[in-house]
C-alpha cells in the first residue's frame, strides 16, 4: 500500500506547487499510473492482533487490470490470496 501513500503524497504536492515543471511531471505519473495494465511490488505488513505478539508477512504482490490480484506469501511460506475481479480466494 506504499504506492497509494506515494500517489497520494504527490498528489499534495501538486496541490500546494505553483511551479508548472512539478505540474507536469505529476501528470506523467498519474497517466503512466492509471494507463498501467499491470504492477508487481514487494510488499511487508505488519500487525499485531489483541492479546497476541506482533507479527510480519511479506511477500509479491501482482495486480492486472480488471480486478485481478495475487498476494503470493514469502513468509509466512505457502500463503497465498487471489481474486479473479468476481470471487476472492485464501
Amino acid at each position: 500500500m506504499s504506492l497509494c501513500r506515494i500517489i497520494l503524497g504527490l498528489l499534495v504536492v501538486s496541490a500546494l506547487s505553483a511551479d508548472p515543471s512539478v505540474n507536469e511531471l505529476l501528470n506523467h505519473i498519474e497517466s503512466r499510473y492509471n494507463h498501467a495494465r499491470t504492477l508487481q511490488v514487494l510488499f511487508q505488513e505488519q500487525y499485531t492482533r489483541p492479546g497476541e505478539i506482533r507479527r510480519t508477512d511479506s511477500g509479491v504482490l501482482l495486480l492486472r487490470k480488471p480486478g485481478r490480484m495475487r498476494w503470493e506469501y514469502s513468509l509466512p511460506k505457502g500463503k497465498l490470496f487471489m481474486s479473479d475481479g468476481k470471487n476472492l480466494y485464501l
